[in-house]
């Protein structure tokens, strides 16, 4: 008996045919399945489409740092520096608002398409009001008293020639303020005996005799005075530009030879104050003996530069909302939320449609126009 060792040609040829019959069905199997699986008009695939471009534009907002204009199919908004020229880049999303058209994507001015076949997009915006304080530049303000000291029960002495009074003051300021100036003097003094005399008030740096005036002298004629004490004002002029953190010294002097030319009330143990403080010359200014706790019946009037300070109300950014339909109007849309983590501050009239607004958790911050 013979043993078979191979197939026959026929069986060969058998077999070959139908195993090109099976791979052909199988090939067959997968052309059509891939065509249905990647057919970019089928629902699913037109919606997972949707949602990609929807996140993709809402990723790029995420990081908006500024916002341009914003509308229901449009939004134009800073980010930062990217291409590493040290300049933000400007990004523009856009859509006709015609069916089929494609949605654009423009950098700082270069527009290219981003996604054909729209079928629709539409961008909302949450924003917040919130109150604020705007700091603005320097400027001075109104006349304010900037320091007084009042007291009935006092010494006095006459003004002369060699017997003079002072006193140093630095006002309380405003942690913000600049500079100040003074604008106006109030003093309490009366005539002595012939009121012939002339009342001269200086305004200095300190008493040294080395200090230059501050303003211009001023000139009080002590028939001027009232007979009785009683408060006289005067206006300064000059006297401005003075540091925060500087004094100044108001002198009262007499140039009459012949005569006092006022007498005013001082107290040496009454106000320990400590910015504030009386001096006494005997030596016409040429040495003065200071009174730490000493005080003339004095009112200061200045004014403050500091900062200027507007109260106001914002808007800020929150998140924008993406939704596209692509190809057919009656599919779903896909959606993506961009949560603005810079809330950057939107000006008027730059959001333009279907804007909500949510309330403030922000209180009264302040911003400073410079760093803005």
């Amino acid at each position: 008996m013979k043993t078979r060792s191979a197939f026959t040609l026929v069986e060969l040829v058998l077999a070959l045919a139908g195993t090109s019959l099976l791979l052909l069905g199988i090939s067959s199997s997968i052309v059509v399945a891939s065509r249905a699986a990647y057919d970019a008009e089928q629902p699913q695939t037109a919606l997972a489409r949707s949602r990609s471009v929807a996140r993709l534009i809402a990723d790029d907002l995420a990081q908006a740092t500024s916002i341009v204009e914003g509308s229901t199919t449009a939004v134009e908004f800073t980010v930062a520096d990217r291409d590493d020229d040290g300049a933000e880049e400007t990004l523009r999303y856009e859509w006709s608002g015609t069916v089929g058209d494609a949605v654009y994507r423009s950098i700082n001015g270069d527009s290219s398409p981003l996604a054909p076949d729209i079928a629709s997009l539409a961008f909302t915006y949450n924003t917040t009001t919130e109150s604020a304080t705007v700091v603005g530049n320097a400027a001075e303000g109104a006349e304010q008293l900037l320091y007084a000291f009042e007291d009935a029960n006092l010494s006095n002495v006459p003004i002369s020639t060699t017997s003079w009074l002072a006193m140093t003051i630095a006002p309380t300021l405003p942690s913000d303020a600049t500079a100040w100036s003074v604008t106006r003097i109030e003093f309490e003094a009366k005539q002595d005996a012939a009121a012939t005399g002339t009342l001269l008030i200086k305004v200095r740096n300190s008493l040294s005799v080395l200090t230059s005036l501050l303003g211009s002298t001023i000139t009080v004629n002590e028939s001027d005075l009232p007979t009785v004490y009683g408060w006289t004002s005067v206006p300064v002029s000059g006297v401005t530009g003075i540091s925060p953190s500087s004094s100044v010294s108001i002198s009262f002097e007499a140039i009459s030879l012949l005569a006092n030319s006022a007498r005013m009330r001082y107290c040496d143990a009454c106000e320990a104050h400590p910015v504030a403080f009386r001096s006494a010359s005997s030596t016409a200014g040429s040495t003065w003996t200071t009174y730490v706790d000493g005080a003339l019946n004095l009112r200061v009037y200045g004014k403050v530069t500091r900062p200027a300070r507007t109260p106001t109300t914002f808007t800020r950014l929150v998140n924008a909302t993406v939704s596209i339909v692509s190809y057919d109007t009656s599919r779903p849309a896909g959606r993506s939320t961009a949560s603005i983590a810079a809330r950057p501050v939107v000006p008027a009239g730059t959001l333009t449609l279907d804007i909500s607004v949510t309330p403030s958790a922000t209180e009264n911050p302040t911003i400073d126009l410079l760093t803005q």
